[in-house]
């Protein structure tokens, strides 16, 4: 086979290889010469690939190592807990406004969660598609929309409005037409649609601009099939157990498009724990006030008309409610930006997190600060600002991390 010259150009993305140093630092927790010693009597493990006098490994054979510790050391000191049997915990980030810094946070979040040694499910709900590009998207697996979160709503819409017709049938009343949208739907493998990125850990649902025939498909399909609810489509969708040879992921975590329409409305319901990016400049509490104002707004309207149904039909009333809410500023200048933050921290109490986003300008570069590496040739500030993002990327994961697993014990104890 003969390659093309693009293809010649565009290997595929791998993920950097890890040294002791950052192994035991950041991932496995002992001293260096501790797993030095697991690995030199253990030799069925991974034993890293030599380089300049240092030992690389990849996140895959690091894995293992925290596999095998796991096995024969202390359970939980290694592997990040869930309970078994859980079901996966959902963060859905969801701002209306643009710049807020929610597809870098939603990339990052995905990224610690996957060096922690969780499974993650990556679904990119925004047309706009960063956080697909950011993954690494292997290419389609066909065509347009198919291929996109929307298949998962229109697979909800065809199966109730299926029901639906079956019922009108047996009443010998004519079936409501599917669309082609909705018929191909039901061909589709909701697993097929998550991919293996450069990440290990790591599946991404890819978004493509056709996802933005959401806004037009949704709304149709609520008109059309009586009784579908498309804010629970994607609770239900995530909620279906793993089918045969599917790795159920730990993590679910969905980046929205900068909108409260139908796709982040969907995300913020199916949400354990539901995040706003904020920015922390001096129109921060402005913006926070709007965009915590618009959800309570969105949902307050979805109660008040799901409330009357239930009082016609006799059935239970619906309410949302989450493990927890949680606004994170995003981009933050501790210099620049000290006083605005702390008015938002005052307008905000509880509700906002303690860890703040710093951006470190090696971003502007590199996709990411988990895949950056200092390297001797760049200056100190670069070298400083990029140790200081990744220390506010690695608080912020660690609080919301405390957040999913006390969810997980509350549902544990409540069995």
């Amino acid at each position: 086979m003969t390659l093309t010259r693009e293809a010649e150009a565009t290997p595929p993305r791998q993920l950097r290889d890890f040294g002791i140093p950052e192994i035991t630092a950041r991932l496995i927790p002992m001293a260096p010469g501790h797993l030095r010693r697991v690995l030199r009597e253990t030799p069925g493990l991974p034993q890293g690939r030599n380089e300049g006098g240092a030992r690389w490994f990849t996140l895959e054979e690091v894995d293992e190592i925290r596999a095998h510790l796991e096995r024969s050391g202390t359970p939980g000191r290694y592997r990040p807990w869930r309970p078994v049997g859980a079901a996966p915990k959902i963060i859905a980030l969801v701002n209306p406004a643009r710049g807020s810094g929610r597809t870098t946070l939603a990339l990052h979040l995905a990224m610690a969660a996957a060096l922690d040694g969780y499974r993650v499910r990556a679904i990119d709900l925004d047309p706009g598609a960063g956080l697909t590009a950011a993954l690494g998207d292997p290419g389609p697996a066909g065509e347009g929309a198919q291929d996109t979160a929307l298949a998962l709503f229109a697979r909800q819409a065809a199966l109730h409005l299926r029901g639906q017709n079956q019922a009108r049938l047996d009443r010998g009343d004519a079936p409501v037409p599917m669309d082609a949208v909705l018929g191909a739907a039901l061909e589709t493998a909701p697993a097929a649609l998550a991919r293996p990125t450069h990440w290990p850990g790591i599946a991404l649902v890819p978004a493509r601009p056709e996802l933005a025939l959401a806004d037009l498909h949704i709304p149709q399909w609520r008109t059309q099939i009586r009784g579908w609810r498309p804010w629970e489509a994607l609770s239900r969708e995530l909620a279906r157990p793993p089918q045969d040879g599917e790795a159920a992921p730990d993590l679910v975590i969905l980046d929205t498009p900068p909108s409260l329409g139908p796709l982040a409305l969907a995300a913020a319901a199916a949400a354990d724990v539901l995040l706003v990016p904020l920015e922390g400049d001096a129109a921060g509490t402005a913006r926070a006030g709007q965009a915590f104002g618009m959800l309570h707004s969105a949902f307050a309207a979805i109660e008040e008309e799901e409330a009357a149904a239930a009082r016609a039909l006799g059935t239970q009333r619906v309410s949302f409610a989450w493990d927890a809410l949680r606004a994170v500023i995003t981009r933050y200048d501790p210099i620049a930006q000290g006083r605005a933050a702390g008015a938002i921290q005052a307008g905000l109490g509880p509700a906002l997190a303690a860890a703040r986003i710093e951006a470190a300008p090696i971003l502007a570069q590199e996709s990411a600060v988990y895949e950056a590496v200092p390297r001797p040739g760049r200056r100190g500030g670069d070298r400083q600002g990029l140790a200081r993002a990744r220390a506010s990327f690695d608080a912020a994961y660690a609080e919301i991390r405390d957040l999913l697993q006390e969810g997980w014990r509350r549902g544990a104890e409540a069995r």
